[in-house]
């Protein structure tokens, strides 16, 4: 069943997303069964703000995650986690319009910041495998956490 979707939309000169597990928002019991795929509606490259990922960084299972970052991906890998990274390789996708990027819900990664000219667009869903389930105690906590940033991002200006 699809469980997520969303479309992304980062206007000229925007920030990056930052990096994060896809689990750190779903908080399923397993974070391997559930697939997110990214499909890009413009052409993504690493001058425009693309997609990249650790390649292998599923293999440190959930990291720990705060609430920072954007607006519609809320949760990020505080400093501690990202050092974990070093042990992997970075992949910046070069996607044209309609490519299609697939990763689980533990691979780690993030967009670059759109430049001045360039926007980055995309459509992704996430199915989740039968029988995944949540495990409510990480949803509550997350969803505490989620609710923090938003009175943080509001008291910041943002509109939400």
């Amino acid at each position: 069943s699809i469980t997520n979707s969303s479309y992304f939309y980062k206007p000229n000169e925007s920030d990056e997303i930052k990096p994060h597990q896809d689990n750190a928002y779903f908080c399923l019991e397993n974070g391997l069964n559930v697939l997110t795929y990214y499909v890009g509606v413009d052409t993504q490259n690493i001058s425009n703000g693309t997609i990249y990922y650790w390649n292998g960084s599923h293999k440190l299972a959930e990291l720990t995650h705060v609430p920072e970052g954007n607006l519609g991906a809320s949760m990020c890998l505080p400093t501690q986690s990202i050092r974990k990274l070093k042990l992997f390789k970075p992949i910046y996708l070069h996607l044209k319009p309609g490519d299609v990027a697939i990763h689980n819900g533990l691979i780690c990664h993030g967009t670059l910041p759109t430049k001045k000219g360039t926007k980055t667009e995309a459509f992704n869903f996430s199915i989740f495998s039968k029988g995944n389930i949540v495990n409510q105690d990480r949803f509550n906590e997350y969803s505490k956490l989620l609710s923090q940033y938003l009175i943080s991002a509001k008291d910041r200006g943002l509109k939400v």
